[in-house]
């Protein structure tokens, strides 16, 4: 099976991205590669702890193919996602992973979240960031 560098990984993710929200933690991914099947999403582990897929939430922001019509996002969750059920990860595709009741400290946070695919088998993407806080007030 073919593999990808880390440093190729590390720039599907969105720089930045790292925050809490008013639900939990999430990040975001945009696939710059090329288009593939996802057939798991999780492990994410944060700062050394890991979370399972149970716990996670997929969001698939496809890009809109007609001016001014934006696609209805693809909401799953992580744990639902396998080889019966795979997800396409289209080129320009955002993946945001929500993880809901964990919340950050303010501060620089590493994360590592796993996406199992059907093309290259398991990828790791590694993630070191501050995280933003945009909870409402």
């Amino acid at each position: 099976m073919p593999s990808i560098p880390p440093a190729a990984l590390r720039r599907l993710y969105v720089k930045g991205s790292l925050s809490n929200t008013d639900h939990g933690v999430e990040l975001a991914l945009v696939n710059h590669l090329a288009p593939c099947t996802l057939i798991g999403v999780g492990p994410l582990e944060v700062d050394g702890a890991e979370y399972g897929s149970e716990r996670l939430t997929a969001r698939f922001e496809r890009r809109s193919l007609k001016p001014g019509r934006q696609p209805e996002p693809l909401v799953r969750a992580a744990a639902s996602i396998d080889l019966s059920r795979a997800v396409r990860f289209d080129l320009e595709t955002t993946l945001r992973v929500q993880m809901d009741g964990l919340w950050l400290a303010p501060g620089e946070h590493r994360c590592l979240l796993h996406l199992a695919t059907r093309e290259v088998g398991v990828l790791s993407v590694e993630i070191t960031d501050q995280v933003t806080d945009r909870r409402s007030r």
